[in-house]
């Protein structure tokens, strides 16, 4: 649990940055008629732990200026962290370490 606040708190302080969606994410957004063909550039720009139902969560806008009011609250587990800034690659480890990458819950919320 202290960890996960610890690295909530470092992810924050990152705050707003680039990442890239999964497939299961993707296909959400997908279905929400969003062109997904030149996989959209995300910007997270909140982190928070949703409890033991949800897991570590994280508000993300799209991009691309024609879905500018699109934003979406979404599984970390759901999107891959930009690791080519330096200040990124030690926190997109730990997510990873965490559960937070990779890993199976895949609700999306609007």
């Amino acid at each position: 649990m202290q960890r996960e606040r610890e690295l909530i708190a470092r992810l924050r302080r990152e705050l707003p940055f680039a990442a890239q969606g999964r497939p299961a994410l993707l296909s959400f957004l997908r279905s929400r008629s969003i062109d997904v063909r030149r996989s959209p550039r995300l910007t997270v720009i909140e982190v928070f732990d949703a409890g033991e139902q949800f897991g570590l969560m994280c508000r993300i806008a799209l991009a691309d200026a024609s879905n500018a009011s699109a934003v979406f609250v979404v599984p970390m587990n759901q999107i891959a962290l930009n690791r080519s800034h330096s200040h990124i690659r030690p926190l997109a480890r730990s997510v990873k370490k965490l559960g937070g990458e990779g890993g199976d819950r895949s609700r999306h919320r609007r």
